[in-house]
């Protein structure tokens, strides 16, 4: 597993909640994070018009983590910048997931749920991984 960290992404997050739970990006969001074992930094952008369902936890698990946060703008942009990775295939699934963990421990989540979230996209997100929204 390799681990990053959040080096600077966009002042804000700005989206608009739509309906069936999906988001919308507003305003274009840029994300940098470094590869803590090979100091490689990874550059992210994501264009105005984005569309993604917050950070998919099902609705019955929402008491332990919430789709998306309006407060803390990094904690829902994880589950943007996963999306947009995992609909890109510009990298790996294994390396997307792993940014996943990352940002949300940006975020500071804890390391048990930010692992729990990380491990539930590793058993059940295989079939979104190349699939285009």
């Amino acid at each position: 597993m390799s681990s990053f960290t959040v080096i600077s992404y966009s002042p804000k997050l700005e989206m608009v909640s739509l309906y069936n739970d999906k988001f919308q990006l507003t305003k274009d969001f840029s994300i940098s994070l470094i590869e803590e074992n090979t100091e490689k930094i990874y550059r992210i952008t994501i264009s105005k018009g984005a569309i993604w369902d917050g950070l998919s936890i099902p609705k019955p698990f929402r008491w332990f983590m919430s789709e998306i946060d309006y407060t803390n703008e990094l904690y829902s942009a994880a589950g943007l910048v996963h999306d947009c990775l995992y609909a890109s295939e510009l990298l790996s699934k294994s390396i997307s997931d792993d940014i996943f963990r990352s940002i949300l421990r940006s975020a500071g989540m804890t390391r048990f749920k930010a692992s729990t979230a990380h491990l539930c996209v590793k058993m059940f997100a295989n079939c979104h991984y190349g699939i285009k929204h």
